[in-house]
């Protein structure tokens, strides 16, 4: 293996971590098809179709890939040639700090090109209007006058998304590709989305975004004190990029260094899973972000108990075809990588979720949390104490069991009453006290009467 090469590994897993307990009980057991379940698989008269089900359940591999970049040094790195959009939201709400932060934001991009790259800025509010009509080579020229560009942006109007998602997705000098190819020769194009994300027809936007991307890379940061992390999160996976949230000025620096410092070493881009004899196998996420430098990809993949075959990924390795075989342990050793692959899955229906599919992913997401007993938003683990209150064989006596009363609370069992507690205050000094000076007033009340009629 060469050392400008990345590695892959695969990790299995027999069956399920919390296996589902069975019962002898006739009563107690499940129907599939109508047919009845003993404890030890399906009576005889069961259809050979339901026959094989609950085994095929226990015996299904679980399984996570691991694909790392390669651990030598950065001179070594395979280097991509990239067209970076820079797109940067200028509506009203942007206002104040928020365009202070985006306006430093595509600063950062703009340090970050190489001689080999290509870059344009869109910036939109009620229209759209870019710096170039076409990206154009990262010179020192061009990159000085689109700092300038930057400098005069100034936040008013509307947020039309969608117009500037239509300008940034344009696909004008990318030429597609069949997967059988073992050259890819067009340049890896990203879309950095700075905004706010202060809209409210999400749901047309994400479908926007599965038709136009092709083979662009929607990377969105959100900007301000409180973005809409729905959409960018969930625009970004559709995208096959990164959310990244900035939420003060000082911070800045540093989430942009380290967002650009991840793209702009690209190592296998198109990444894909698919199994020996060109089968796809169920795994999590669908969509495969591109390898970078320092950041390996975990997917967890579910393998059918009938599937014997060795895992393929591939990919595109500096513009030339990269594939590896990860042959499966037969033993499956590890544990919990069907935990890692309900949650990646429940993580998937969470973004996906809106307000028409609302109640369907709801049952999707609590049947996978009940089926693998992980909690979700609508379920939870409980604790049960099934110790025995009382052994087996031992006899059953009858007594008085003191009560847990407050501190300084007295009972008695006997005559079943209980008295009050006793205070640490001086309250009956206090009440001999005052009774002594209502005494004294009236004693002398009384003696004023009496000199009264003595005068008389």
């Amino acid at each position: 293996l060469q050392a400008n090469e990345p590695t892959a590994a695969v990790f299995t897993q027999q069956g399920k971590t919390h296996q589902v307990p069975q019962t002898d009980t006739p009563a107690k057991a499940p129907f599939v098809s109508g047919k009845l379940i003993s404890g030890e698989g399906v009576s005889s008269e069961a259809d050979p179709k339901a026959k094989n089900q609950p085994q095929q359940q226990e015996q299904d591999k679980y399984a996570l890939v691991m694909l790392m970049p390669p651990q030598a040094g950065d001179k070594t790195y395979l280097s991509t040639p990239r067209e970076l959009i820079l797109v940067i939201d200028t509506s009203g709400s942007m206002s104040g700090d928020a365009i202070i932060q985006a306006k430093s934001a595509l600063k950062h991009a703009l340090a970050g090109l190489k001689a080999q790259d290509s870059f344009n800025i869109l910036q939109f509010n009620s229209g759209v209007s870019k710096w170039s009509e076409k990206a154009m080579p990262a010179t020192a020229a061009n990159i000085g006058a689109a700092q300038s560009y930057i400098n005069a942006l100034q936040a008013n109007g509307g947020t039309e998304i969608a117009l500037a998602l239509d300008a940034a997705l344009e696909q004008q000098s990318l030429l597609s590709h069949s997967s059988h190819h073992s050259v890819k020769e067009q340049t890896l194009r990203q879309v950095l989305f700075i905004t706010d994300g202060a809209v409210a027809n999400e749901s047309m936007l994400f479908t926007q975004i599965e038709e136009q991307l092709a083979d662009s890379r929607l990377f969105t940061i959100g900007i301000g004190s409180a973005p809409n992390a729905h959409f960018m999160q969930r625009a970004a996976e559709l995208g096959r990029g990164t959310y990244t949230y900035i939420g003060k000025l000082d911070e800045v620096n540093h989430k942009m260094v380290k967002l650009l410092e991840k793209i702009e070493k690209p190592q296998v881009t198109d990444v894909e899973l698919k199994f020996s004899d060109g089968s796809i196998p169920d795994y999590w996420p669908v969509r495969i972000p591109d390898l970078y430098a320092h950041e390996p990809i975990l997917v967890a993949v579910r393998i059918p108990s009938f599937v014997d075959d060795d895992l393929l990924i591939q990919g595109f390795l500096a513009g030339q075809f990269w594939q590896h075989r990860l042959p499966l342990d037969s033993k499956g050793g590890a544990k919990g990588l069907d935990l890692v692959w309900a949650r990646k899955q429940i993580a998937a229906l969470e973004l996906s979720k809106q307000g028409a599919n609302k109640a369907r992913i709801e049952k999707q997401i609590t049947a996978i949390a009940m089926n693998f007993h992980i909690m979700s938003a609508y379920t939870s683990l409980v604790a049960v104490d099934i110790t025995p209150v009382k052994p087996q064989g031992e006899v059953a006596l009858g007594a008085q069991v003191k009560q847990h009363l407050p501190h300084g609370w007295h009972s008695n069992l006997q005559g079943g009453t209980q008295t009050l507690p006793q205070t640490g205050t001086n309250s009956y000094v206090l009440l001999i006290f005052g009774s002594m000076l209502i005494l004294l007033a009236g004693l002398y009340r009384l003696s004023f009467y009496r000199s009264e009629n003595a005068s008389m």
